[in-house]
């Protein structure tokens, strides 16, 4: 299942899933995941 969702809805998930995601973005930056997300990056792994 792959998931679009604007920007604010996929920063809300990946803020509430912090313990799934923060592994997969260790090192990542919150102006880099904002660069991603603007470009509708699929995060169907922190939706689950």
């Amino acid at each position: 299942m792959k998931c679009y969702l604007p920007l604010n809805v996929i920063l809300k998930q990946l803020m509430q899933n912090l313990k799934l995601c923060q592994e997969l973005y260790k090192g990542t930056t919150q102006f880099q995941l904002e660069k991603h997300t603007q470009k509708q990056y699929q995060l169907t792994f922190c939706l689950s």
